[in-house]
């Protein structure tokens, strides 16, 4: 069977990976390695720790630096720019390549965009970063995680963005 083309998709508005060197051992960043939670789960005040504490659910500030290794939790009900609504991991093996990881990120947080915002992302007015492994923290942490954030584009939101149909 012949292939058929890839759609054509607007751009992501970036794309991120995650190192995450010193998240785990709790050491070198000086901060709690998971935000305060309630027994659901739920972040209950704003607080900076360990990148690899972020949850689908969980409402963040720009954590849109190339590397990571600490973001900005933020509870849902107040203004925040990002929401992670999605995470996958790949399968283990032999590193696939940075250009290979970022299209099956980006492949994976596009699928997943329209369950969770109830629109494609095509026709969507929010914007799409993704986190995801790189060579270093693959073999380092066995990081294999795709995770899928979202939020508008000029402006923080508050509250989820799940069913916004935005």
């Amino acid at each position: 069977m012949p292939s058929q083309p890839a759609p054509v998709r607007r751009p992501l508005m970036a794309s991120a990976v995650v190192v995450l060197l010193a998240a785990l051992s709790g050491c070198g960043l000086g901060g709690p390695q998971e935000p305060p939670r309630d027994e659901s789960g739920a972040v209950t005040e704003a607080a900076s720790a360990g990148a690899y504490a972020i949850k689908v659910g969980d409402c963040l500030n720009n954590p849109r630096a190339e590397r990571l290794t600490e973001v900005e939790f933020v509870p849902c009900d107040q203004p925040h720019e990002l929401e992670a609504f999605a995470a996958s991991n790949l399968p283990d093996g032999d590193y696939p390549g940075d250009e290979e990881v970022a299209a099956k990120a980006e492949e994976f947080c596009v699928a997943e965009f329209k369950a969770f915002a109830g629109v494609p992302y095509d026709d969507s007015e929010l914007e799409l970063i993704h986190l995801n492994p790189t060579e270093e923290s693959w073999s380092g942490e066995q990081d294999r995680e795709l995770l899928c954030l979202v939020g508008a584009k000029d402006a923080p939101t508050t509250g989820t963005l799940k069913d916004s149909r935005r």
